[in-house]
């Protein structure tokens, strides 16, 4: 899904979106999923560097990095910040539904899978907006 994106395809997906935060990362954060993809964050001065890659048809990319804020505020970057966020976003979808369909009762599986699903739909509005499209 991720490539087949296009930057029209982005102007449709922005229509009504409203500002949000920035996602919250943290020094050492690392997230990954076989066949997803995976990314870390490591904190350099005031920022965080981030490396990740992705899978196309099962084949793994070579590895991205960027800086935390530039991806976040360089329109040059915003396909990145698409790949990157869809990424993270699929990642936290997958690990959700794993909780989901790992636990007996409904409610609660519901409970423990939402933050996750939260994040989902978080990363992914940051993936889709444009570049420094967030409040402070």
């Amino acid at each position: 899904m991720i490539d087949f994106l296009t930057k029209k395809d982005l102007i449709e997906i922005r229509k009504d979106l409203k500002k949000r935060k920035l996602p919250n990362v943290f020094d050492g954060m690392w997230i990954s999923e076989p066949q997803i993809g995976g990314a870390k964050f490591e904190k350099e001065a005031d920022d965080f560097v981030i490396s990740w890659v992705y899978f196309i048809d099962g084949v793994k990319t070579e590895v991205f990095k960027s800086s935390f804020q530039k991806i976040s505020l360089d329109e040059s970057l915003e396909m990145d910040r698409l790949r990157l966020g869809i990424t993270i976003s699929n990642i936290c979808k997958e690990q959700g539904s794993k909780i989901l369909n790992s636990i007996g009762g409904p409610n609660e599986a519901m409970r423990e899978a939402s933050p996750y699903f939260k994040l989902a739909d978080d990363w992914y509005h940051w993936a889709v907006v444009s570049a420094g499209f967030f409040r402070k």
